[in-house]
């Protein structure tokens, strides 16, 4: 994996339990959206793809989400395949997703299939994240 920003989708929602103040590495960019949902991300990641280097893109859904039609599992699996076959979204580009239990703040990654390219980039970038590990589980 190329060193480059980490770009977070995340809940727009003010009344939900937010990602935890050390959710935030650096370099990052947080996109904000309903539900957390891909889709209307998409504009902001191509324009990001095209003036920074993404290290990673990470999908984080909560529990008690109002926007959230299907069970988050099927939510973040389903953005996760929306990102992996747009043509903008370069394919050595790693794509995770988690679930938010916004009453303990805990994240539980989706377990969706990856390649060995995936996984290698997943673990270098957690390790540099390793300051707020407690709520990777």
């Amino acid at each position: 994996m190329s060193t480059g920003v980490l770009a977070i989708i995340s809940c727009n929602s003010p009344t939900h339990a937010s990602l935890p103040q050390s959710f935030s590495p650096s370099p990052s960019t947080s996109i904000k959206t309903p539900g957390g949902r891909i889709t209307p991300a998409l504009p902001s990641l191509h324009t990001l793809i095209q003036t920074s280097t993404i290290g990673m893109i990470t999908i984080v859904q909560h529990t008690g989400c109002s926007h959230s039609p299907d069970t988050l599992e099927h939510n973040v699996r389903t953005d996760i395949q929306i990102l992996k076959s747009d043509p903008h979204i370069p394919s050595s580009v790693p794509v995770i997703g988690y679930v938010l239990d916004s009453s303990t703040g805990a994240m539980r990654e989706v377990a969706v299939p990856r390649s060995g390219t995936d996984e290698q980039a997943e673990r270098q970038v957690l390790s540099e994240m390793e300051d707020f590990g407690p709520f990777w589980n």
